[in-house]
């Protein structure tokens, strides 16, 4: 049988001052927070979040019905 290699999601292109959702080793559950290019975070109610230790990242969107 042929191989067909291991597939990997490809990087998010983050826009500074949209939102994200994404997974953070601090929090249980996905947390939201709005990418500051200049330092390279995510700010939350919580705290600022490096983008270097996140996880899942997924641009939030705004969906009409």
């Amino acid at each position: 049988a042929d191989s067909v290699g291991t597939i990997t999601p490809a990087p998010v292109e983050l826009d500074h001052g949209k939102a994200y959702t994404f997974d953070y080793p601090r929090f249980r559950d996905p947390f939201i927070g709005v990418y500051n290019k200049a330092e390279n975070t995510f700010i939350t109610a919580e705290d600022d979040c490096f983008v270097f230790n996140c996880t899942n990242i997924r641009l939030m969107t705004v969906e009409s019905k």
